[in-house]
């Protein structure tokens, strides 16, 4: 099914006398609809402000999330490679562990 967009009728030129009813001359209840109409326009336009908004606001975030990840990968790979790098060392003998200090009793001498 082949189906074309529909083409906007071409605009007619109109002069001042041409412009349609003034809103003296509307119905109430089409004066009415209208104010209605504009206020959810306006009410939409506010809501589409406020996600443009928060839009940029979690762009921001993101970023920031993004850039403290990066640095706790490197973190995490400095971690690794010196964990990695002190493994890879030959290990020496340790020295002899050292007393602990602790008191030491007298004998009690026996009468």
């Amino acid at each position: 099914m082949n189906v074309t967009p529909m083409q906007p009728a071409p605009l007619a030129q109109t002069g001042p006398e041409d412009v349609g009813p003034t809103a003296a001359a509307l119905s109430p209840e089409l004066a009415q609809l209208l104010q209605a109409m504009a206020r959810d326009l306006a009410a939409v336009g506010q809501g589409i402000e406020q996600l443009k908004t928060n839009q940029e606001q979690m762009a921001r975030d993101n970023a920031k999330a993004a850039e403290q990840l990066k640095a706790s990968q490197e973190q995490t790979a400095r971690v690794i490679a010196k964990a990695s790098e002190q493994s890879l060392r030959p290990k020496t003998s340790a020295p002899p562990p050292r007393p602990t200090a602790t008191s030491a009793r007298k004998p009690v001498p026996t009468l």
